[in-house]
């Protein structure tokens, strides 16, 4: 999907989709209606992507998953959007990023702030789209301060590792002496 190739993913999100409705797992059947709605979105086939998004939002909605119930109403903010259906967009963007913001997305806080802040100035609302701006800004830094805090946690526990397995060879050394 995210290299073009959509007749492949179309194959193997259908494929993933069969079985996940074979194994009765509603929220991989949700995740799989969501990403066939987004693969449709990119052909520019709307009238299939809104079918597979809702039908995501739908499953969601009936497990109560709020965590998952976010990405179909972003993806559908997305659609609305590529069509040029700014009011319906900014409904969905505003839905997701209330509840992105509720459970703690941080992905998807800055997927909503983002979009809000571009329909927004594309209105002429300004104001607006300047105060999503900045939230879409304070998730990218925060998302990767994050990331480098990851970077920098793993490169301490490996530097760590190292010198205790350089710490126990240099005692099997002095012990075999």
């Amino acid at each position: 999907d995210l290299q073009g190739i959509y007749d492949k993913a179309l194959h193997y999100y259908q494929q993933s989709l069969r079985i996940r409705k074979e194994l009765g797992n509603k929220l991989g059947v949700g995740t799989d209606y969501n990403n066939l709605g987004m693969l449709y979105k990119s052909q520019g086939n709307y009238e299939q992507a809104l079918a597979y998004t809702f039908k995501s939002l739908e499953i969601f909605n009936e497990t109560g998953n709020r965590v998952y119930r976010s990405y179909p109403i972003l993806t559908l903010g997305e659609i609305y959007v590529a069509q040029g259906k700014w009011e319906l967009a900014r409904k969905y963007f505003e839905q997701g990023l209330r509840i992105s913001k509720e459970i703690g997305i941080k992905s998807n806080i800055q997927l909503g702030a983002k979009n809000l802040a571009s329909i927004e100035k594309a209105l002429g609302n300004y104001k607006k789209a300047y105060e999503y701006h900045v939230l879409f800004k304070q998730m990218e830094d925060s998302l990767q301060n994050e990331a480098q805090t990851k970077k920098i946690t793993q490169i301490e526990m490996n530097y760590k590792f190292q010198q205790e397995r350089e710490l126990a060879e240099f005692k099997r050394i002095s012990l075999e002496k």
